[in-house]
């Protein structure tokens, strides 16, 4: 059924492009030095059609068959990848200087434009947290969002959220982070400081066990200890706090 639809559709076009040719007045005069060629102005059209489709089929066939769209598409991704560390580097010459404003825009353009944004919007998202934007700033490390590393980019966010007060936040994902990077000593160290900071004396001291292979057995005994002083001495303030 669909075959005889462009069978039809096709006999129509041909009918319809007959009778133009038949009956438009108009003209289009080709002329190359002592030669000259007239046609009608609709036939000179659809040539003009014809030639366009043609060259577009043999540009597609260049590209696909001999492997010229990969050739732009690698050229084009050296390019931003070169202009995205030009403007790293621009961005880091500015700060030098003490024009933060500008190179956080730097930072900001190449994280748009590398492969490997993690770089650049750490380095724009620092910029905003010294000035305590930590919105704007958690909205720059989002530019790295799915390129890189993944691990990286979560710590940065947790720091961030540390530098905003965000404990719970913080001990949460880090928590959460744990069943995944059991090995990674950073995310050992900022738990520790997450829980201590929130003085969860208990919940850190069923922790250290775990965490005893990244923060050394010396450093994990130290903190364990002073777990179960925090706690027997939060224990003592409350029997003394309650009623006579």
């Amino acid at each position: 059924m669909s075959l005889f639809l462009v069978l039809l559709l096709v006999l129509l076009l041909g009918g319809g492009l007959g009778w133009l040719f038949l009956n438009d007045p108009g003209y289009v005069l080709i002329a190359w030095h002592q030669t000259s060629v007239e046609l009608s102005l609709t036939l000179a059209a659809l040539l003009l059609i014809l030639t366009a489709v043609a060259g577009l089929m043999v540009l597609e066939l260049a590209l696909g068959v001999f492997g010229l769209r990969r050739l732009l598409q690698h050229w084009s991704v050296r390019r931003k990848a070169q202009r995205a560390e030009r403007l790293l580097a621009q961005g880091l010459a500015l700060h030098v200087r003490g024009d933060g404003v500008r190179a956080e825009q730097k930072w900001l353009q190449s994280a748009r434009l590398s492969p490997d944004a993690f770089s650049a919007a750490w380095l724009a998202s620092e910029s905003a947290r010294h000035r305590q934007e930590f919105s704007l700033a958690e909205e720059y490390l989002e530019l790295a969002a799915g390129r890189g590393d993944h691990l990286p980019l979560e710590l940065a966010r947790i720091r961030l959220w540390m530098a905003g007060g965000r404990w719970e936040a913080a001990a949460a994902r880090l928590k959460n982070l744990y069943s995944h990077y059991r090995k990674e000593p950073a995310l050992a160290e900022m738990l520790v400081d997450a829980l201590t900071r929130l003085q969860a004396w208990q919940e850190l001291a069923d922790w250290l066990p775990r965490l005893a292979g990244q923060l050394g057995r010396a450093r994990a005994a130290v903190l364990a200890v002073e777990a179960h002083r925090q706690g027997l001495a939060g224990v003592t303030d409350d029997r003394a706090g309650g009623p006579g």
